[in-house]
């Protein structure tokens, strides 16, 4: 009798032992645990090739995959306050102003304030430093008027 098809499986007797994984298969799930429990010595060339793995894989990730963004300075820079007496006060980061002179530090404040509020006119009015117990500035209070 001639065969067709593929070949079929040796039927197993009862009783008999289940057939055994081949050596090459029970290598790759040794190989596989190993490199998932991170069981290789240190300097080792396994060790270096998952380090090598995992440092290719963390600069070639494009950014877009885990949403990541760069920090935008307007988002957490500058806070609105509770209003007092018809002007607007907000809370500016000092690394908005670092470096700058009083005479720029209000110029640049009135254009990050119009950008922050989407106004055209935007007046400020006063520029309060505050500073911690050891001098350090913190942040600056800021009033303006629309």
């Amino acid at each position: 009798m001639v065969q067709r098809g593929p070949p079929r499986a040796p039927v197993r007797a009862p009783g008999a032992p289940a057939p055994r994984h081949r050596p090459f298969v029970k290598l790759k799930l040794q190989v596989l645990k190993r490199f998932i429990f991170w069981d290789y010595p240190r300097a080792s060339w396994q060790y270096d090739v998952m380090v090598g793995i995992i440092v290719i894989f963390v600069m070639l990730t494009p950014r877009w995959w885990f949403r990541d963004q760069p920090r935008t300075p307007l988002v957490s820079s500058i806070a609105v306050l509770p209003a007092e007496h018809g002007n607007s006060v907000y809370w500016v980061e000092p690394e908005l102003l670092a470096d700058l002179p009083k005479d720029q530090q209000t110029q640049k404040l009135t254009g990050l304030l119009k950008n922050f509020t989407h106004q055209k006119q935007v007046t400020v009015t006063r520029v309060e430093p505050i500073a911690d117990s050891d001098g350090e500035t913190k942040g600056y209070m800021v009033f303006a008027k629309p």
